[in-house]
């Protein structure tokens, strides 16, 4: 049988399609999904504000800053939880910015400040819309090379599969399959290690750009706070329980990658697995970037 490319453009076509049509509902309603799963109850559009300080200068601080770079001015919500977290998704006309009620309790404004800088970051940089490029392009390639790989190793040549004896074909296919599997789903792993690095590299960009807004010391003050709180979360009795090696580190965000708080410890190779840098990594980069230049930002 030989090799079709007019069946693999079809594959392709049909592929894009798919991604295409995925890509384009994770983008466009993420944000209603967010807000009905975690329960988010919007605050900038209250008339009690007065009642609360600290609710009405997150308000002020991301109003400001969205008109000062152009954008449309983000829902901000409020989603009832005992993580320490904020997160930004939806389309460019359409955003949200949440917080965690329990980072609104325990940081001080001037702690939430570089969390409002970082969140916003995303939002100026279209992060969201990068990273389900990035996704998308590459299941597209998976996808493709997949057919292109089955077509190599299940296409019988000279019908040499009739000469084999019934259990001999079977085996022979059965170990077929196998190969193909594992291969394919290494170069899954592959790309999924190349999503979250380079999810990891615009999480970087973020505090920087949060840097920028808030100024550098404010941004450092908010993940010094972070790793502080978190540090204390886990130690239980005298016990840190981040140090044992059975240790989980709990539910993950998933409906959002641009969220501020990073997953709990890893060590080794599963460092490759984060979402984002550690809290450690994302401080030493914002001191040495002090050290070049202070910045004091725009509001």
């Amino acid at each position: 049988m030989k090799f079709s490319w007019i069946n693999l453009l079809i594959i392709l076509f049909i592929v894009t399609i798919f991604v295409v049509i995925f890509s384009s509902f994770s983008y466009y309603f993420s944000k209603k999904l967010v807000k009905w799963l975690k329960n988010i109850q919007r605050i900038d559009n209250r008339k009690d504000l007065d009642n609360s300080p600290k609710l009405k200068e997150i308000v002020r601080i991301i109003k400001e800053v969205s008109r000062i770079y152009r954008i449309k001015t983000p829902e901000i919500g409020i989603y009832p939880s005992e993580e320490l977290n904020a997160f930004a998704t939806g389309p460019t006309s359409d955003t949200l910015i949440a917080f965690s009620s329990k980072l609104i309790n325990v940081m001080t404004i001037k702690e939430i400040r570089g969390v409002i800088g970082h969140e916003l970051s995303h939002l100026i940089h279209y992060d969201l819309r990068r990273i389900l490029f990035i996704q998308g392009s590459f299941d597209i390639l998976y996808w493709t090379f997949s057919y292109i790989f089955s077509w190599i190793i299940f296409s019988p040549k000279n019908n040499e599969d009739e000469s084999e004896k019934g259990s001999e074909r079977i085996v022979s296919r059965f170990l077929r399959l196998l190969v193909f599997k594992i291969i394919t789903n290494f170069i899954r792993f592959i790309g999924l290690l190349i999503v979250l690095w380079y999810n990891r590299k615009r999480e970087l960009v973020a505090d920087l750009r949060g840097a920028k807004i808030v100024g550098i010391d404010n941004m450092m003050t908010s993940l010094k706070k972070l790793l502080e709180l978190e540090n204390k979360s886990w130690v239980v009795d005298g016990i840190d329980l981040t140090e044992d090696k059975n240790f989980q580190q709990g539910e993950p965000n998933s409906l959002s990658l641009l969220k501020f708080n990073p997953e709990k410890k890893k060590r080794g190779f599963l460092d490759l697995l984060r979402t984002h840098p550690t809290l450690e990594e994302r401080i030493k980069k914002l001191e040495n970037f002090k050290k070049k230049r202070n910045i004091t930002g725009i509001i």
